[in-house]
């Protein structure tokens, strides 16, 4: 345990468990391979685990974008700082397809709020307040204002 703050469904965490599996009625776990819920009213929980032991009742497979994505989001919302290189693994993060969201970031929030310097994004204190709104950016669902990964809006 390096004390690294993380985040999950349930908030922050210096946990560095890669996988979380969640029990009960509407609970969410975390794998890999993407995430599972189970059935959120008791009864159809209850019905599941008697029918067959398994209560799960929907899921998302992440690619491996998705787990970039994820992780970008994850420390951005934790120290506020990422390495786009660091995550994509690769001395060239635009090879990952994020020179997009590099300008949207340089554009529009103009230095002040976030820092570029190279494949390096830092949010500022002034800009403390609108990390979720900086993440929306990476977060390749909200198209449309369709919430998923930020929760920005």
């Amino acid at each position: 345990d390096d004390g690294c703050l993380r985040r999950n469904f349930q908030g922050y965490t210096t946990d560095q468990a890669e996988c979380v599996l969640g029990f009960g009625a509407s609970a969410i776990s975390t794998l890999h391979e993407g995430y599972t819920q189970n059935h959120a009213d008791c009864r159809s929980y209850a019905m599941a685990v008697a029918a067959d032991g398994l209560a799960t009742t929907r899921g998302i497979v992440l690619t491996d974008d998705d787990r970039r994505r994820r992780a970008i989001i994850e420390r951005l919302m934790c120290t506020l700082s990422v390495d786009l290189n660091e995550i994509a693994g690769d001395s060239d993060a635009d090879g990952y397809g994020f020179a997009g969201e590099l300008e949207i970031l340089q554009r529009d929030f103009d230095g002040r709020l976030v820092r570029v310097d190279g494949s390096r994004i830092t949010v500022t204190e002034p800009g403390r307040p609108w990390v979720r709104v900086v993440c929306a950016v990476f977060d390749r669902y909200l198209p449309q204002n369709k919430v998923r990964d930020s929760h920005a809006v």
